[in-house]
């Protein structure tokens, strides 16, 4: 990738000069006209705007900073206002590889991923409710753009850092929010409101802890250390009381994934589980750990489902796959066909809500896209893990940590449907193309 070329070439002066003349007199005329708050917002915006259009990864990075706040307070991630923003950077960013004259960067992950799309459409054919998928194919087609965003806006290995830190930034600010909604909700799970997805923010708060781990080897010194760690350590307080099992799973294989290729596996090892059980000695001390997180952590233990039932919904999964092997029945339809499958499912519970979700990227994709569309999904996580070749020795773990993460998650969740899937793919994938990146520069000096 080209370096950020000077904005007062010839080329890119003209086009810059004149959205900042744009941004100055939209300024003007806001102190003038409008009220001092909303003049205040507005200047905030235009001058985000300008600094996303200079340098793009801030912009992304506050996208990134957002996720939390809206896992918080959103029924689902991908239907929330904050994807304006998101559309905001990414037409910036378009401007600024227009101004700039940069090379737009396609990987292999991003190509399986646009067949993934395409197949998906494609399945709509013979969807049994086309229209039931629209609005889900929409969101789907910019997660696949916010995909290209990622590896294409991220230069260097500071920027890679920016957008993990500001994924860590969104998990603390959200964090004491999460705490007082779980206290609120006298001791449930701590989500806004009865029909929140607490499984998503858990998500979004076990890729902050992948996020702290990760900056805590790049920095240098005992205070800067210590000041990522022990926020780092707190997070696993929101994450234990959104009391989601297949984040708490995820997260576990994460940092277990890590362990093993570190150099100091033993001491690695023992001060993990040292940290974790000191931080949830404080919440029995504090009598966060109420019956029902205690119930929950049991079931996962036991392996047993009574209360999601997620067995039952894959069960019914199982039944769609037998009879849709290889084309499934159509991207977003398992909600539609899941009842008229219900009733020829034996051995399951019949008290179950309809439309349910299948609570399985693998179980969901099957079903909907068939071997297809699993064989798309497994290659894109292979790929995304693997993007470079690179030695052995050579791999960088975050890649492969953020692959495990959302490849554990995936088992018990879905969330392909969603943004974090998309980005959490692409930062693995971009972090193999500068380890590349950097051993082109290491061999150069040779």
């Amino acid at each position: 990738m080209t370096g950020i070329p000077n904005l007062s070439s010839s080329r890119s002066s003209l086009p810059v000069l004149t959205f900042v003349a744009l941004a100055v007199v939209l300024i003007s005329l806001g102190t003038v006209l409008l009220d001092l708050r909303i003049a205040a917002g507005l200047v905030a915006g235009i001058c985000l705007c300008l600094l996303t259009l200079h340098r793009p990864v801030w912009g992304l990075a506050l996208f990134c900073s957002l996720f939390t706040l809206e896992g918080i307070s959103a029924r689902y991630l991908e239907v929330s206002e904050i994807r304006i923003i998101g559309t905001l950077v990414f037409g910036l960013w378009l401007l600024h590889v227009v101004f700039t004259g940069k090379k737009v960067r396609v990987d292999r992950t991003f190509l399986l991923s646009l067949a993934f799309f395409f197949w998906a459409g494609l399945s709509l054919l013979w969807a049994p409710d086309p229209d039931w998928a629209g609005r889900a194919y929409g969101t789907l087609a910019q997660s696949v753009l916010l995909f290209l965003l990622v590896v294409n806006v991220i230069e260097t290995e500071a920027d890679f850092s920016l957008v993990l830190a500001a994924f860590l930034v969104g998990a603390v600010v959200t964090s004491p929010m999460s705490l007082n909604l779980f206290v609120s909700n006298v001791f449930e799970r701590a989500r806004a409101f009865e029909a929140q997805n607490a499984n998503q923010y858990a998500a979004l708060m076990g890729v902050a802890i992948i996020s702290g781990i990760y900056l805590t080897g790049r920095v240098r010194g005992y205070m800067a250390r210590t000041a990522i760690i022990l926020p780092t350590l707190f997070l696993v307080v929101p994450l234990v009381l959104a009391q989601s099992r297949t984040a708490w799973t995820s997260v576990a294989a994460a940092v277990g994934f890590f362990i093993w290729r570190t150099g100091h596996r033993v001491r690695n090892l023992v001060i993990t589980l040292l940290a974790t059980s000191a931080v949830v000695g404080v919440l029995f001390a504090t009598g966060l750990v109420n019956f029902t997180l205690v119930e929950r952590a049991n079931e996962l233990i036991s392996i047993r489902e009574r209360g999601s039932s997620r067995f039952d919904v894959w069960r019914v999964a199982a039944e769609i796959i037998e009879e849709h092997p290889l084309w499934g029945v159509g991207f977003n339809q398992f909600p539609v066909v899941y009842n008229s499958y219900r009733s020829e499912t034996p051995a399951i519970r019949r008290d179950q809500e309809s439309n349910r979700d299948p609570h399985s990227v693998f179980f969901g994709v099957t079903a909907e896209l068939g071997i297809v569309g699993l064989a798309l999904m497994l290659a894109m996580f292979w790929n995304a893990a693997r993007e470079e070749r690179l030695p052995p020795g050579q791999r960088p773990w975050i890649a492969e940590v953020l692959v495990v993460f959302m490849l554990v998650f995936s088992i018990g969740g879905t969330m392909y449907y969603g943004k974090l899937f998309w980005v959490v793919l692409a930062l693995a994938a971009k972090a193999s193309h500068l380890a590349a990146q950097r051993e082109e520069a290491v061999e150069g000096l040779g």
